[in-house]
């Protein structure tokens, strides 16, 4: 079957608010459904929402949800990518401790996935687990592991909570505060990527240290097969959660990541940067966007869309059309469109998050203001 849309992209039209959290939001998870959402924020609250349920009314109108599903209270959930759901849609995990949740059979019930002072010989209560990522198609995911001098990243099998299955390492001399923070895996589930970042306080706020590196490890072997590095970015001192990064849903050698103020197209086959995309608004004093803070594609792989620090407003490239546009891949391309407008329906204060579901349809945003929207951004 072919992937889905959207068929006919539009500029988002908001049609659902989450609003359960008490503190920022910064993760909303698709299930592989699209039916659910599993949303997390500052306020250490886990939620599991039923999406289709509530757009099932079938009305235009904005609607707003107060209660979810199901709550979970964790310990810490501070950043992004510490949600992730299985590749069945059956489990959710969560980091920092691992946790693994079933929301639908035994919600109350939650399993630890731990091994970090056996293989990394760490003192009680150093280290921790950092960013998810569920290889597509099996029962395996990956967790970074943040042990001060270690870039290591560990996978693990559902079925066994005791001991990881592998470690994948970069022996590279890092400084102690870089880790491997976010995790991505191609769709086929061949290659595994990550982001190097710098801790800089007890949060898992960083950015990128001047390396700016993206290791890329096959899955297969455990072997680096590449290493992406970038010089760093014009506007380094822009705190992050964590650096965006993203594989294309259809091709399995595109990956996208973020580099500062623009976000960085890269054709890992080639081993080439193939576009860098960018928003007017980094230059607008009234918005100020500065710093890629999450990449989404849409399942079809014609599109990303991303937000910015400080800008309430989702930007979406139309990549498949730029790729065949571009005249050279190290000129800037500027959003395809952005909403909402000035005066639109939309978070009252910045975004912090996107995410695309499974159908097209519709894009999933957190924010500042505490809330997870649902917009609309297929005509068809």
């Amino acid at each position: 079957s072919l992937p889905s849309g959207p068929r006919k992209l539009i500029p988002g039209v908001p049609l659902l608010s989450l609003n359960g959290h008490n503190d920022t939001t910064h993760s909303a998870e698709w299930d592989p459904t699209g039916r659910y959402l599993a949303t997390a924020g500052a306020d250490t609250r886990l939620m599991l929402w039923d999406v289709k349920a509530a757009l099932s009314k079938g009305t235009n109108s904005f609607l707003s949800i107060l209660t979810p599903q199901h709550t979970w209270i964790m310990k810490y959930l501070t950043g992004d990518h510490e949600i992730c759901w299985s590749a069945d849609g059956r489990n959710i995990i969560v980091a920092e401790e691992i946790w693994m949740i079933d929301p639908f059979n035994n919600p109350d019930h939650k399993t630890e996935y731990y091994d970090l002072a056996t293989e990394f010989n760490t003192t009680s209560g150093l280290g921790y687990y950092d960013s998810l990522a569920w290889q597509p198609g099996t029962d395996i995911f990956a967790a970074s592991v943040n042990i001060p001098g270690e870039i290591a990243v560990e996978l693990w099998s559902r079925n066994d909570p005791k001991k990881s299955l592998q470690i994948l390492r970069y022996s590279h001399l890092v400084p102690d505060t870089v880790s491997a923070h976010t995790l991505a895996w191609s769709h086929d589930g061949t290659l595994l990527a990550a982001c190097l970042a710098e801790v800089t306080s007890d949060l898992t706020e960083a950015f990128p240290p001047d390396s700016n590196q993206v290791l890329i490890w096959q899955a297969a072997t455990g072997q680096v097969k590449q290493v992406i590095s970038l010089p760093p970015p014009t506007n380094k001192a822009i705190l992050q959660w964590k650096t965006p990064l993203a594989w294309s849903p259809v091709e399995t050698h595109l990956l996208a990541f973020a580099h500062g103020n623009n976000t960085i197209v890269w054709d890992v086959q080639r081993n080439a940067l193939l576009l860098m995309l960018s928003t007017t608004d980094t230059q607008d004093p009234q918005i100020a966007a500065i710093s890629v803070l999450a990449l989404t594609w849409s399942p079809d792989g014609r599109y990303i869309a991303g937000c910015y620090g400080k800008s309430r407003k989702i930007y979406i490239w139309d990549v498949r059309t730029l790729r065949r546009t571009t005249p050279s891949p190290d000129k800037v391309q500027y959003q395809t469109l952005a909403f909402p407008q000035a005066s639109g329906a939309g978070h009252s204060l910045p975004i912090t998050n996107v995410s695309w579901s499974p159908d097209g349809r519709s894009i999933a945003s957190t924010s500042y203001d505490k809330t997870v929207l649902v917009w609309r951004v297929d005509g068809s």
